[in-house]
């Protein structure tokens, strides 16, 4: 039995017609086997069931297909999900650290040459959450020698100069820093082991070099786990 013509309605006695399905399920008509699940319509109550011969429960144990279909319905709203910590521990920003340098590490050592422009923004990717590091340890900790500690360490200054690089495009030297680091990409090259990439960099009074970033990177991750070490901060809480 096909859909109506267009412009037409089923009938209230339509099988596709939603009228018919909901009296026949409201009226009990459609039923299902309480014991084997053998579909029941048309069977008279009294009767047993044609597939496994028991007899049916009338009464609260009988299936109803509408009852059925809304135990279903409401299983598949259920959801699931995460919440996370409001007060944003620091520790969440040092995962962040650890995998971009994984990211890093994973393209200087597999023969799946990564888009160049996928490695350029995990490289300035680590750079930026080692820096910002230095934020959230200062507000969740309340530890105000992170700061201090990232611009005296040379490494940790290097990553400043790259993260703020990226962020403002040019440095000028200001009362808390007045011999800015200007230092970006300068090159991505591949190997038979797999890629490079080199940083230049460059201060407000004109010294300047270059440093390999899985390099750099190594070395800033180091430093922050000295400065766990020397302040007593659990990097895993």
């Amino acid at each position: 039995m096909g859909p109506p013509p267009p412009g037409e309605r089923y009938g209230s006695q339509h099988p596709y017609s939603q009228t018919y399905w909901s009296d026949r399920v409201n009226s009990g008509a459609v039923t299902s086997c309480p014991h084997c699940g053998e579909g029941l319509d048309g069977v008279p109550e009294e009767d047993p069931c044609p597939k496994c011969g028991r007899r049916r429960d009338t009464g609260s144990n009988a299936h109803r297909i509408g009852a059925a279909a809304l135990t279903v319905s409401a299983t598949l709203t259920a959801h699931a999900g995460i919440i996370y910590n409001q007060r944003r521990p620091w520790q969440e920003k040092w995962r962040d650290v650890l995998h971009d340098l994984q990211e890093i590490d994973d393209a200087y050592n597999t023969d799946a040459r990564p888009d160049t422009d996928d490695l350029r923004r995990s490289v300035l990717g680590f750079f930026k959450s080692c820096r910002e590091l230095a934020d959230w340890l200062t507000r969740d900790t309340g530890n105000g020698q992170a700061m201090p500690f990232m611009y005296r360490d040379s490494d940790l200054r290097l990553c400043n100069g790259i993260a703020q690089t990226a962020k403002h495009y040019l440095r000028k030297p200001s009362p808390g820093d007045p011999d800015p680091i200007t230092a970006q990409i300068s090159s991505i090259t591949s190997v038979p082991e797999g890629e490079r990439v080199e940083i230049g960099w460059r201060s407000h009074t004109g010294n300047a070099g270059s440093v390999d970033a899985l390099d750099l990177a190594r070395r800033c991750a180091a430093a922050w786990e000295n400065f766990f070490n020397q302040h007593g901060l659990d990097p895993t809480g």
